[in-house]
């Protein structure tokens, strides 16, 4: 089923022109004190699909929701390779300095799910960039791994054949990214799967944005205080 799938994902991909997405510089601030400095790296949900600037996408909610969470400013940087597959994670990886990070946050696979990739390069990748991104960051920065969302949420993809079969194989890949990142150090897998944020049938806006960085400064919120308390 691999070459019909893929050739139905070519197909989906040929419509990405007429989606919005942000084009202005990939970073976002919000003021405050002893500001938290995080990465978000990968494709996907971090490209700020269905919206025109990072201020509405990830970067921006994601530092005004780190900021009303731990009343510290945020510097939220996105390095995103809008159609990147796990195949293009390493070497994306490679020219980012690492070392001024508190927190980087991967999202990766929707491309690979709808590829139907092989579980024995998403490993071999996945772990690559996982012990890559632990080796050139400071002690203290934590790691959080998004899981993939479920497929068939994402509108292009929203086919009952085939998105169905990417669905199933994102599942796949999301219990090996469990399993991977459950041994590597400072490192915690996020399961998107269930979350009410994520809302199938349209393209996503700021309110869904800002959903998404609520979620995750509260995942993040109480590490990255403990991190600012350990500075002073």
């Amino acid at each position: 089923m691999a070459p019909l799938v893929r050739a139905w994902a070519a197909l989906a991909f040929e419509g990405k022109d007429s989606v919005p997405r942000p084009t202005d510089r990939p970073r976002s601030h919000a003021p405050g004190p002893d500001p938290d400095s995080v990465l978000v790296f990968g494709s996907g949900p971090a490209s700020g699909w269905g919206v025109r600037t990072h201020d509405l996408a990830i970067p921006g909610s994601l530092a005004r929701a780190l900021a009303a969470h731990t009343g510290r400013g945020a510097d939220v940087d996105l390095n995103s390779n809008p159609l990147g597959r796990i195949t293009d994670g390493f070497h994306d990886l490679v020219g980012i300095d690492l070392s001024g990070f508190d927190a980087v946050i991967v999202t990766l696979g929707v491309n690979d799910a709808v590829e139907l990739v092989s579980p024995k390069i998403w490993q071999f990748e996945l772990a690559r960039i996982l012990t890559h991104i632990s080796e050139h960051t400071p002690p203290h920065t934590r790691i959080y791994l998004l899981g993939i969302q479920p497929i068939r949420t994402i509108p292009v993809f929203d086919n009952r054949f085939f998105g169905t079969l990417a669905d199933r194989h994102a599942t796949a890949l999301n219990k090996l990214t469990e399993a991977r990142c459950a041994m590597m150090p400072r490192t915690t897998f996020v399961p998107l799967t269930g979350r009410p944020f994520i809302v199938a049938g349209r393209y996503r806006t700021s309110t869904d944005y800002h959903q998404w960085g609520e979620f995750l400064a509260t995942e993040m919120a109480a590490n990255l205080t403990a991190t600012s308390l350990s500075r002073r």
